[in-house]
């Protein structure tokens, strides 16, 4: 877990508006939080990131998942670039792009149902015979 403070600073530094030792200004760290919020709420509403609360303080400790921490940092940096109006660096959006196949795992779970024959049509509709057969008997315990 960590602060809305550190996401934020961290954002800031991707897009080269703040260096490592300098301080945030009141208006930026108004502007992360926003944003922090913002991305949050949108996460909360595709079902990713579900139930994190909205922060009101820079340094209350957001309750994400750990593994969240890069994919809520380099989104942030990026919708903060669009509101200072500075380009996304190729390694920005790399990193978007990992920390999203990260969160996406870690959050997503399939399961689609699989039946253990094959259905009428498929070459297993001989009536007599076939039908409702298990259609790999050699891995039973292994069947769809």
């Amino acid at each position: 877990m960590t602060t809305p403070q550190k996401i934020i600073d961290t954002a800031f530094g991707w897009i080269a508006i703040k260096a490592a030792e300098e301080t945030l200004t009141g208006a930026e760290a108004q502007d992360g939080l926003h944003q922090l919020n913002n991305f949050l709420a949108e996460q909360d509403a595709i079902g990713v990131l579900k139930g994190i609360e909205p922060v009101l303080a820079l340094d209350a400790e957001l309750q994400e998942p750990r593994y969240s921490t890069g994919f809520l940092e380099a989104n942030v940096a990026v919708k903060l670039a669009a509101f200072y109006g500075v380009q996304v660096s190729k390694s920005l959006a790399a990193e978007v792009v990992r920390t999203q196949s990260i969160v996406t795992r870690a959050t997503l779970h399939l399961k689609a149902p699989y039946p253990e024959t094959l259905p009428i049509g498929s070459g297993n509709d001989n009536y007599y015979t076939y039908r409702n057969h298990i259609f790999f008997p050699e891995q039973n315990e292994d069947n769809f």
